[in-house]
């Protein structure tokens, strides 16, 4: 056991003898999973006083507004060579930060997240170089989650920046900041950056980084122009919100340098998301694409027992239906739809590359005149 050789003596030995923490080390006790890395965090812990808080560089107490899990724009600590090492390797590598860094709420407290592959991957797209992003994602995926593992990597290392987080529904918005929130306290005191805003709907570091929140419409984010903007559950934006919103708030990008545009969803039917995702798929519309099939996802039971995708699918339709299950998890646009013919008929349809004979009225496709005495729908 890792503990039996990292004892409370010895972790305070490296605790109190910096210079002796190599990166070698940490290399080293990271590869035993998460216990060595909470060893790992443990022996790169800064001081603290008799009552639990944090000293600055002075030997003064670290709070903000009497909140000792926070520090206040500009506090000093005294930091070694070991920590401006790992602070430098977090800014540059986000799967770095991601892996031995970010710890998540659980139902057992904060733990390092098992990032799933389609995670990994959805992280890589965010923090690659396309400008704009949309990911299908059906219930329960963890896409909120990840893009908050992102945000708070911007929000703790970048500088001058407007992020701006959207939903359908204020709450919405405000619990997707409050994961980020989570994910940035949780990160080592000596590693964050001192914060000036700390609310429900906003908050901002000394370094200019802003997160705010909003709803859709002409006058989102009036006033800022948000240098990355995640909307969250876009198929369920009324049609007509979302146009205003598109003419409004994506206009306001175009004197920018560097932006980023990532929109997450669930389908609502067939729709202006359906066009965004559509285009993606086609490379036609700049939006790279980025889809999690619903067998990639674990499911559970309610003893926590791991079910099979057929289990699940099974499970689900007895209780909520056919059409509940292609749409929030199968990631069926059609199905959601709540149209006679089978979602599975209305696809193949949809896609199909035949031509119609003609146009009648300018509108109907006629792909084959009716025939005498036949009924048809």
């Amino acid at each position: 056991m890792l503990k039996d050789i990292f004892t409370p003596e010895v972790i305070q030995h490296y605790k109190t003898n910096k210079n002796l923490i190599t990166s070698e080390l940490l290399a080293e006790l990271r590869s035993h999973g998460n216990e060595g890395k909470d060893i790992a965090l443990e022996i790169l812990d800064t001081e603290k006083s008799e009552d639990n808080f944090y000293l600055d560089a002075f030997g003064e107490k670290i709070s903000n507004n009497g909140n000792r899990d926070q520090k206040k724009a500009f506090t000093q600590m005294k930091l070694s060579k070991i920590h401006l090492e790992e602070i430098e390797r977090c800014k540059n590598d986000l799967m770095y930060f991601k892996d031995n860094y970010v710890k998540i709420l659980t139902k057992s407290g904060y733990t390092f997240p098992e990032t799933r592959p389609y995670q990994v991957e959805f992280l890589k797209d965010m923090d690659g170089d396309d400008e704009n992003i949309v990911s299908l994602q059906g219930r329960q995926s963890g896409k909120s989650i990840t893009v908050s593992i992102y945000l708070a990597h911007k929000f703790n290392f970048g500088q001058n920046m407007n992020i701006g987080i959207c939903a359908n529904k204020g709450p919405l918005a405000r619990e997707f900041l409050n994961n980020v929130k989570n994910i940035f306290e949780a990160l080592p005191m000596w590693m964050r950056v001192g914060v000036t805003v700390w609310n429900k709907g906003s908050i901002e570091s000394e370094a200019k980084m802003r997160i705010l929140t909003d709803v859709p419409g002409p006058s989102a984010f009036r006033g800022f122009t948000c240098a990355i903007l995640v909307i969250d559950e876009c198929a369920f934006i009324r049609s007509n919100v979302w146009k205003e919103m598109e003419d409004s708030v994506f206009p306001s990008q175009s004197a920018l340098g560097w932006k980023k545009n990532i929109i997450i969803s669930t389908p609502n039917g067939v729709n202006h998301f359906k066009k965004i995702v559509d285009g993606a798929k086609n490379k036609t519309n700049g939006f790279k694409y980025h889809f999690v099939n619903w067998r990639d996802v674990p499911r559970y039971d309610s003893k926590g027992n791991i079910l099979t995708p057929e289990q699940f699918k099974e499970k689900t339709i007895k209780k909520h239906g056919e059409k509940f299950f292609l749409q929030n998890y199968a990631c069926s646009f059609l199905g959601s739809s709540l149209t006679l013919p089978s979602a599975e008929t209305l696809d193949k349809l949809s896609n199909s590359t035949k031509e119609p004979e003609y146009l009648r009225d300018s509108r109907l496709k006629i792909y084959k005149e009716p025939q005498k005495d036949h009924i048809y729908f």
